[in-house]
Protein backbone atom coordinates (compact mmCIF):
# COMPACT_ATOMS: atom_id res chain seq x y z
CA UNK A 1 0.00 0.00 0.00
CA UNK A 2 1.25 3.53 -0.60
CA UNK A 3 0.95 6.00 1.92
CA UNK A 4 -0.12 9.83 1.30
CA UNK A 5 2.55 12.00 2.57
CA UNK A 6 1.35 13.62 5.79
CA UNK A 7 0.81 12.99 9.48
CA UNK A 8 -2.20 12.85 11.17
CA UNK A 9 -3.71 13.30 14.36
CA UNK A 10 -6.85 11.29 15.82
CA UNK A 11 -9.39 11.94 17.94
CA UNK A 12 -9.36 9.29 20.64
CA UNK A 13 -8.55 6.82 22.80
CA UNK A 14 -9.25 4.53 19.52
CA UNK A 15 -9.50 4.70 16.03
CA UNK A 16 -13.25 5.54 15.49
CA UNK A 17 -15.09 3.97 12.56
CA UNK A 18 -15.11 7.01 10.07
CA UNK A 19 -11.06 7.27 11.00
CA UNK A 20 -10.79 3.66 9.83
CA UNK A 21 -13.09 3.77 6.98
CA UNK A 22 -10.84 6.87 5.14
CA UNK A 23 -7.96 5.38 6.56
CA UNK A 24 -8.71 2.56 4.47
CA UNK A 25 -7.61 3.65 1.25
CA UNK A 26 -5.53 6.73 2.31
CA UNK A 27 -3.35 5.75 4.70
CA UNK A 28 -1.06 8.61 6.20
CA UNK A 29 2.96 8.12 6.60
CA UNK A 30 2.33 8.97 10.26
CA UNK A 31 -0.38 9.22 13.24
CA UNK A 32 0.63 11.95 15.82
CA UNK A 33 -0.16 11.42 19.40
CA UNK A 34 -1.17 13.73 22.64
CA UNK A 35 -2.94 13.13 25.46
CA UNK A 36 -5.81 12.50 24.28
CA UNK A 37 -5.03 9.21 23.17
CA UNK A 38 -3.59 7.79 26.01
CA UNK A 39 -4.92 6.46 28.65
CA UNK A 40 -2.74 3.52 29.92
CA UNK A 41 -0.28 0.80 28.50
CA UNK A 42 -2.82 -2.32 27.53
CA UNK A 43 -5.19 0.84 25.74
CA UNK A 44 -2.45 2.44 24.11
CA UNK A 45 -0.67 -1.05 22.97
CA UNK A 46 -4.04 -1.96 21.35
CA UNK A 47 -4.43 1.57 19.32
CA UNK A 48 -0.53 1.58 18.04
CA UNK A 49 -0.87 -2.00 16.95
CA UNK A 50 -4.28 -0.77 15.20
CA UNK A 51 -2.89 1.81 13.41
CA UNK A 52 0.43 -0.26 12.27
CA UNK A 53 -2.33 -2.45 10.56
CA UNK A 54 -3.94 0.52 8.30
CA UNK A 55 -0.82 0.06 6.05
CA UNK A 56 1.18 -3.11 6.56
CA UNK A 57 3.19 -1.13 9.03
CA UNK A 58 3.98 1.52 6.71
CA UNK A 59 2.09 4.14 9.09
CA UNK A 60 4.28 5.28 11.67
CA UNK A 61 4.01 6.34 14.62
CA UNK A 62 4.52 10.05 16.30
CA UNK A 63 4.37 11.55 19.48
CA UNK A 64 5.72 14.53 21.29
CA UNK A 65 7.40 13.26 24.80
CA UNK A 66 10.61 15.74 25.58
CA UNK A 67 9.47 15.56 29.25
CA UNK A 68 8.25 18.24 31.52
CA UNK A 69 5.13 19.85 30.23
CA UNK A 70 5.79 18.16 26.63
CA UNK A 71 5.03 14.61 27.86
CA UNK A 72 2.08 12.44 26.45
CA UNK A 73 2.82 9.38 28.48
CA UNK A 74 2.57 10.14 32.13
CA UNK A 75 2.24 9.14 35.67
CA UNK A 76 1.04 6.88 36.87
CA UNK A 77 1.66 4.45 34.35
CA UNK A 78 5.14 6.43 33.21
CA UNK A 79 7.79 8.17 34.91
CA UNK A 80 7.77 12.00 35.00
CA UNK A 81 10.46 13.54 33.26
CA UNK A 82 12.44 16.62 33.54
CA UNK A 83 12.08 19.39 31.23
CA UNK A 84 15.62 21.25 29.47
CA UNK A 85 15.98 23.77 31.60
CA UNK A 86 16.47 21.17 34.51
CA UNK A 87 19.90 20.11 33.10
CA UNK A 88 21.38 23.58 32.90
CA UNK A 89 23.48 23.12 36.36
CA UNK A 90 25.35 19.81 34.91
CA UNK A 91 29.02 19.75 34.11
CA UNK A 92 29.79 18.80 30.47
CA UNK A 93 30.29 14.81 31.47
CA UNK A 94 27.29 14.73 33.66
CA UNK A 95 25.34 16.37 31.17
CA UNK A 96 26.32 14.22 28.03
CA UNK A 97 25.31 11.35 30.02
CA UNK A 98 21.94 12.76 31.34
CA UNK A 99 20.71 13.67 28.32
CA UNK A 100 21.80 10.08 26.83
CA UNK A 101 20.14 8.67 29.75
CA UNK A 102 17.05 10.96 29.24
CA UNK A 103 16.56 9.80 26.04
CA UNK A 104 17.24 6.21 26.19
CA UNK A 105 14.64 5.70 29.36
CA UNK A 106 11.58 7.78 27.12
CA UNK A 107 12.67 5.77 24.36
CA UNK A 108 12.44 2.54 26.12
CA UNK A 109 9.02 3.75 27.15
CA UNK A 110 7.84 4.54 23.74
CA UNK A 111 9.32 1.55 21.81
CA UNK A 112 7.31 -0.76 24.88
CA UNK A 113 4.30 0.97 23.42
CA UNK A 114 4.87 0.50 19.70
CA UNK A 115 5.76 4.23 19.09
CA UNK A 116 8.05 4.89 15.81
CA UNK A 117 9.26 8.46 16.14
CA UNK A 118 9.66 11.17 18.98
CA UNK A 119 9.83 14.54 17.81
CA UNK A 120 12.14 15.12 20.14
CA UNK A 121 15.33 16.90 20.92
CA UNK A 122 14.07 20.39 21.21
CA UNK A 123 17.52 22.22 19.49
CA UNK A 124 16.24 25.59 19.73
CA UNK A 125 18.92 28.19 21.30
CA UNK A 126 17.86 29.66 24.51
CA UNK A 127 18.16 33.72 25.07
CA UNK A 128 16.31 36.94 27.29
CA UNK A 129 14.37 37.24 24.27
CA UNK A 130 13.12 33.55 24.28
CA UNK A 131 9.20 33.29 24.22
CA UNK A 132 7.99 31.70 27.57
CA UNK A 133 6.39 28.82 25.85
CA UNK A 134 10.21 27.56 24.80
CA UNK A 135 12.02 29.07 27.26
CA UNK A 136 12.25 25.50 30.01
CA UNK A 137 12.27 23.64 27.15
CA UNK A 138 15.55 24.38 25.92
CA UNK A 139 18.53 22.96 26.78
CA UNK A 140 19.94 26.12 26.68
CA UNK A 141 22.00 29.18 24.82
CA UNK A 142 25.64 27.63 23.89
CA UNK A 143 26.00 26.29 20.92
CA UNK A 144 28.54 23.63 21.76
CA UNK A 145 26.10 21.97 24.82
CA UNK A 146 22.82 21.45 21.98
CA UNK A 147 25.30 19.85 19.64
CA UNK A 148 25.66 17.46 22.86
CA UNK A 149 22.29 17.13 23.25
CA UNK A 150 22.17 16.76 19.06
CA UNK A 151 24.24 13.95 19.92
CA UNK A 152 23.32 11.95 22.50
CA UNK A 153 19.92 12.36 22.33
CA UNK A 154 19.57 10.85 18.98
CA UNK A 155 21.88 7.66 20.61
CA UNK A 156 19.95 7.76 23.12
CA UNK A 157 16.75 7.25 20.70
CA UNK A 158 18.14 5.17 18.35
CA UNK A 159 19.50 2.65 20.95
CA UNK A 160 15.63 2.25 22.34
CA UNK A 161 14.55 1.77 18.85
CA UNK A 162 13.22 5.26 18.09
CA UNK A 163 13.85 7.86 15.70
CA UNK A 164 14.74 11.51 16.54
CA UNK A 165 13.67 14.78 15.24
CA UNK A 166 15.39 17.87 15.31
CA UNK A 167 13.22 21.16 16.11
CA UNK A 168 12.92 23.83 15.05
CA UNK A 169 15.05 24.43 12.54
CA UNK A 170 16.49 26.80 11.68
CA UNK A 171 15.80 28.32 14.94
CA UNK A 172 13.04 28.98 17.41
CA UNK A 173 14.78 30.47 19.84
CA UNK A 174 14.79 34.42 19.13
CA UNK A 175 10.88 34.19 18.39
CA UNK A 176 9.47 36.32 20.96
CA UNK A 177 5.64 35.01 20.68
CA UNK A 178 4.81 31.58 20.75
CA UNK A 179 3.89 30.20 17.64
CA UNK A 180 0.83 27.95 19.05
CA UNK A 181 -0.62 31.03 18.81
CA UNK A 182 0.23 34.11 16.68
CA UNK A 183 3.55 33.96 14.02
CA UNK A 184 6.75 35.05 15.22
CA UNK A 185 9.29 37.18 13.38
CA UNK A 186 12.47 36.50 13.87
CA UNK A 187 16.07 38.84 13.24
CA UNK A 188 19.03 36.39 13.55
CA UNK A 189 21.99 37.91 15.17
CA UNK A 190 24.21 37.47 12.08
CA UNK A 191 23.71 37.27 8.53
CA UNK A 192 22.12 34.06 7.55
CA UNK A 193 23.72 33.64 4.29
CA UNK A 194 27.37 34.62 5.45
CA UNK A 195 29.75 31.68 5.51
CA UNK A 196 29.57 31.90 9.87
CA UNK A 197 25.63 30.98 9.97
CA UNK A 198 23.77 32.31 13.05
CA UNK A 199 24.26 30.67 16.65
CA UNK A 200 20.80 29.19 16.08
CA UNK A 201 21.15 27.39 12.51
CA UNK A 202 24.64 26.57 13.68
CA UNK A 203 23.05 24.18 15.91
CA UNK A 204 21.44 22.30 12.77
CA UNK A 205 24.08 22.63 10.39
CA UNK A 206 26.86 20.38 12.68
CA UNK A 207 23.69 17.58 12.20
CA UNK A 208 23.06 17.17 8.42
CA UNK A 209 22.05 13.46 8.88
CA UNK A 210 19.85 13.79 11.47
CA UNK A 211 17.06 11.40 10.44
CA UNK A 212 13.93 13.58 10.62
CA UNK A 213 13.80 17.63 11.12
CA UNK A 214 11.15 19.79 11.39
CA UNK A 215 10.42 23.20 10.70
CA UNK A 216 9.51 26.51 12.65
CA UNK A 217 6.56 28.64 12.18
CA UNK A 218 8.33 31.91 11.66
CA UNK A 219 8.52 34.64 9.36
CA UNK A 220 12.44 34.81 8.51
CA UNK A 221 12.78 38.08 7.05
CA UNK A 222 16.12 38.11 5.95
CA UNK A 223 15.23 34.87 4.15
CA UNK A 224 11.80 35.34 2.67
CA UNK A 225 10.12 38.83 3.80
CA UNK A 226 6.63 37.37 2.49
CA UNK A 227 5.87 34.30 3.80
CA UNK A 228 6.11 32.12 6.98
CA UNK A 229 9.40 29.51 6.71
CA UNK A 230 6.73 26.50 6.17
CA UNK A 231 5.07 27.96 3.25
CA UNK A 232 8.47 29.28 1.84
CA UNK A 233 10.49 27.38 -0.88
CA UNK A 234 13.39 30.08 -0.08
CA UNK A 235 12.90 28.74 3.99
CA UNK A 236 13.24 25.33 2.53
CA UNK A 237 16.32 26.27 0.14
CA UNK A 238 17.87 27.80 3.36
CA UNK A 239 17.54 24.62 5.60
CA UNK A 240 18.65 22.34 2.36
CA UNK A 241 21.65 24.60 0.76
CA UNK A 242 22.67 26.72 3.48
CA UNK A 243 22.30 24.62 6.97
CA UNK A 244 23.02 21.62 4.62
CA UNK A 245 19.90 19.24 6.56
CA UNK A 246 19.87 16.51 4.66
CA UNK A 247 17.28 14.84 6.66
CA UNK A 248 13.20 13.96 5.99
CA UNK A 249 11.49 17.24 6.55
CA UNK A 250 8.33 17.86 8.97
CA UNK A 251 6.24 20.63 9.21
CA UNK A 252 5.33 21.89 12.58
CA UNK A 253 1.72 21.54 13.42
CA UNK A 254 -0.46 23.09 10.37
CA UNK A 255 -3.56 24.11 12.95
CA UNK A 256 -1.23 26.12 15.00
CA UNK A 257 -2.71 29.44 15.00
CA UNK A 258 0.52 31.35 13.20
CA UNK A 259 -0.86 29.92 9.80
CA UNK A 260 -3.75 31.02 8.16
CA UNK A 261 -5.69 28.49 5.91
CA UNK A 262 -7.39 25.34 5.55
CA UNK A 263 -5.80 22.53 5.95
CA UNK A 264 -5.92 21.03 2.57
CA UNK A 265 -4.49 24.69 1.54
CA UNK A 266 -1.43 24.78 3.98
CA UNK A 267 -0.29 21.00 3.60
CA UNK A 268 -0.71 21.68 -0.52
CA UNK A 269 1.80 25.16 0.01
CA UNK A 270 3.98 23.46 2.70
CA UNK A 271 4.63 20.39 0.34
CA UNK A 272 5.22 22.61 -2.88
CA UNK A 273 7.76 24.82 -0.89
CA UNK A 274 9.45 21.90 0.20
CA UNK A 275 8.63 19.78 2.95
CA UNK A 276 8.66 16.23 2.66
CA UNK A 277 5.85 15.26 5.09
CA UNK A 278 2.74 17.68 6.08
CA UNK A 279 1.91 17.48 9.81
CA UNK A 280 -1.86 18.38 10.96
CA UNK A 281 -2.46 17.87 14.51
CA UNK A 282 -6.05 18.12 15.57
CA UNK A 283 -7.71 15.07 14.92
CA UNK A 284 -10.64 17.01 14.00
CA UNK A 285 -12.02 14.28 11.60
CA UNK A 286 -12.73 17.94 8.93
CA UNK A 287 -9.50 17.88 8.71
CA UNK A 288 -8.57 14.27 8.67
CA UNK A 289 -11.03 14.36 5.31
CA UNK A 290 -9.44 17.74 4.04
CA UNK A 291 -5.80 15.93 3.81
CA UNK A 292 -7.38 12.36 3.24
CA UNK A 293 -9.59 13.73 -0.14
CA UNK A 294 -7.00 15.85 -1.53
CA UNK A 295 -4.85 15.27 -4.43
CA UNK A 296 -1.15 15.51 -2.48
CA UNK A 297 1.03 12.51 -3.38
CA UNK A 298 4.10 10.97 -1.35
CA UNK A 299 6.80 10.46 -4.16
CA UNK A 300 8.34 7.09 -4.34
CA UNK A 301 11.30 8.41 -3.68
CA UNK A 302 10.86 9.79 -0.36
CA UNK A 303 8.74 6.33 0.21
CA UNK A 304 11.67 4.48 -0.44
CA UNK A 305 13.70 6.63 1.78
CA UNK A 306 11.34 6.04 4.48
CA UNK A 307 11.26 2.24 4.17
CA UNK A 308 15.21 2.54 4.14
CA UNK A 309 15.22 4.12 7.13
CA UNK A 310 12.52 2.28 9.21
CA UNK A 311 14.00 -0.52 7.93
CA UNK A 312 17.48 0.53 9.47
CA UNK A 313 17.47 -0.12 13.08
CA UNK A 314 18.78 -3.66 14.68
CA UNK A 315 17.44 -6.06 17.46
CA UNK A 316 16.53 -3.33 20.13
CA UNK A 317 16.89 -4.95 23.90
CA UNK A 318 14.55 -3.09 25.75
CA UNK A 319 16.32 -2.03 29.07
CA UNK A 320 15.99 -4.25 32.49
CA UNK A 321 15.05 -2.92 35.63
CA UNK A 322 18.27 -2.60 36.62
CA UNK A 323 19.53 -0.99 33.59
CA UNK A 324 16.51 2.04 34.09
CA UNK A 325 17.27 2.16 37.84
CA UNK A 326 20.95 3.16 37.13
CA UNK A 327 19.90 5.84 33.92
CA UNK A 328 17.62 7.22 36.56
CA UNK A 329 20.34 7.66 38.71
CA UNK A 330 21.98 10.08 36.15
CA UNK A 331 18.79 12.46 35.69
CA UNK A 332 18.47 16.00 37.22
CA UNK A 333 16.29 16.73 39.84
CA UNK A 334 12.93 17.90 38.73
Amino acid sequence: MTIRPFILGISGLELTNDERAIFKDNAPAGIILFLRNVDNPDQLRKLTDNIHALSDEKTKIYIDQEGGRVQRLAPPYWDRYPIGRNFDHLDEDDFARAIYAHHRLIGDDLYAMGIDVNCAPCLDLRCSITADFLQDRSFGGDVTRLGIVAIEAQKGLMDSGVFPVAKHIPGHGRGQVDSHKTLPVVEFDSDPFADQLPKDAQVFAAIPDYPFGMNAHILYPQIDSENPLTLSAKGFEYIRKNVGFKGIMLSDDLDMKALNGTQADLAKRCLEAGADLALSCSGEFDHIKQLCESDLQISADLESRLDKLFGSLGDIQPLSKGERSEFQKLLPEI
